[in-house]
């Protein structure tokens, strides 16, 4: 299931019946993740975590 999670990994918000995520992450260190859909993912200019998951996804990672 898809989460958005916060400061020190902690789950903040479940999703569900998401079929494509676009995410830009902030000036700090991100931990972004797609699932399965065909997700964009955009770092910013922190030392960010970005993985894809399935799916045909974007990915930028950013200044960090």
């Amino acid at each position: 299931m898809p989460r958005l999670w916060g400061w020190n990994r902690e789950i903040l918000v479940n999703y569900s019946n998401i079929e494509i995520f676009e995410i830009t992450g902030t000036a700090y260190a991100d931990y972004l993740r797609g699932y399965s859909g065909d997700d964009k993912l955009i770092g910013g200019e922190g030392n960010d975590d970005i993985a894809g998951g399935d799916g045909n996804d974007l990915i930028r990672g950013g200044d960090g």
